[in-house]
């Protein structure tokens, strides 16, 4: 039997063409994860906390977070 090892992470992505800069979620993020660069919104992916706070509060619904999966190998058990 061969088993496929996943490893998931989540990830946030702003949609910046539905983003209109109110900047709600990053008054709102405990860690200050989101940020403005140029114009556009920003998330540095190993300060957030996936705590969903930026996708409840964002008016436009211009961010998501996804699952990211990467497979990590496999596995061989003998039964």
């Amino acid at each position: 039997m061969q088993v496929q090892l996943f490893n998931s992470k989540l990830e946030v992505k702003i949609d910046n063409e539905k983003c209109d800069k109110c900047l709600i979620c990053v008054k709102l993020c405990p860690t200050k994860a989101i940020y403005l660069k140029k114009d556009e919104l920003e998330v540095n992916q190993d300060l957030c906390i996936n705590c969903y706070g930026c996708v409840v509060v964002c008016p436009r619904k211009a961010i998501a977070i996804k699952r990211i999966d990467s497979v990590l190998g496999y596995c061989t058990l003998t039964i």
